[in-house]
């Protein structure tokens, strides 16, 4: 159960961290386009 719980929570933090990447490149996107 706790291998379990654990696998999701890292899950989870990649899909966040994937998250994060792409707003982060979609800002680079806006500040290249606003520039």
């Amino acid at each position: 159960m706790g291998v379990n719980t654990l696998y999701i929570f890292t899950n989870n933090n990649n899909f966040i961290h994937i998250i994060i990447n792409l707003f982060i490149k979609i800002s680079y996107n806006v500040k290249i386009y606003i520039i």
